[in-house]
């Protein structure tokens, strides 16, 4: 596929609304929260390992940022993040 297509391509993808949709802020803090939520839960129900639990705990909130004008949506550093959801 050539460069502007996939670039059109990607940039339709983002714009249609029916693949991705804007959200107003990161979810990230609350899906960590409700995973760590079942794996303590599962953990005291006796159905996770110490080692499973620590292997599945998430240790980390930083989410990448992505925009289509750029080859392969390469991450930006500038005018802050596009948060991008996949819509059901």
């Amino acid at each position: 596929m050539e460069k502007g297509d996939y670039e059109r391509k990607v940039q339709a993808m983002l714009e249609d609304g029916k693949t991705y949709a804007k959200i107003d802020k990161d979810p990230t803090h609350q899906y960590k929260r409700k995973l760590v939520a079942i794996l303590t839960r599962l953990k005291g129900e006796g159905k996770l390992s110490e080692k499973e639990y620590k292997e599945f705990y998430p240790t980390s909130e930083k989410y990448p940022d992505y925009t289509a004008d750029r080859k392969y949506i390469n991450k930006i550093h500038h005018s802050g993040p596009l948060w991008i959801t996949r819509v059901p």
